[in-house]
């Protein structure tokens, strides 16, 4: 799942803010590859525009239990 508010990403995003509510969550730059483990319960604040995508993925079960924020 792709993290984004909305059907694309803000014109002038400058952060992206995702919090897990899960366990067995990864993140990565690409819908193919999602190398980084996000634990339950963690923050990730990143500092990105509107043409990076951020990938999240659960490992066990359907759905992907976070929270998103994009900040312009």
């Amino acid at each position: 799942q792709e993290c984004k508010v909305g059907a694309t990403n803000l014109t002038n995003r400058k952060m992206l803010i995702i919090q897990a509510q899960g366990t067995g969550l990864t993140y990565g730059f690409s819908s193919g590859s999602q190398p980084f483990n996000l634990p339950n319960g963690t923050t990730l604040t990143v500092t990105l525009g509107p043409n990076v995508s951020i990938w999240v993925k659960r490992s066990s079960a359907a759905g992907v239990p976070v929270v998103v924020g994009e900040l312009a």
